[in-house]
């Protein structure tokens, strides 16, 4: 219990870090990801509301899993659908990354197994409660 605990605590920080990268300017962002691209990122307001939408969901979801992380006894089945989405999400960004756009970047490959890694975690320790 302990263990999903913690990890439920940590895959919620880091999605509330979002709200940070939300707030920053967008050329900051450019900056960050210099060096894991080949190409500039285009000045487009829609790719920076994207961005920014895309931050503020994963912020949120980061706080609704709050309430899963202080009891995960009360919340298993949403904690095991999380897990199976974490791991649907991981397959679908391995696909995009390897086939549809073929990034040969490695670091692509960092949020993939991010989001396998905890979709797994909360499959497998939600068995044990």
């Amino acid at each position: 219990m302990r263990t999903l605990k913690t990890l439920i605590w940590v895959v919620a920080v880091v999605h509330i870090l979002s709200f940070v990268m939300m707030l920053l300017p967008f050329n900051y962002f450019a900056v960050m990801i210099e060096p894991f691209v080949t190409a500039d990122l285009p000045e487009s307001s829609m790719i920076a509301y994207s961005f920014r939408v895309m931050m503020a969901c994963m912020g949120i979801i980061g706080l609704l899993l709050i309430p899963m992380a202080l009891d995960p006894k009360k919340y298993k089945n949403m904690i095991q659908i999380i897990g199976c989405a974490g791991i649907l999400l991981a397959v679908f960004m391995f696909i995009l990354s390897t086939f549809v756009y073929k990034f040969g970047n490695c670091w692509y490959y960092a949020d993939p197994l991010f989001a396998l890694v905890f979709g797994a975690g909360f499959l497998g320790l939600t068995k044990k409660i």
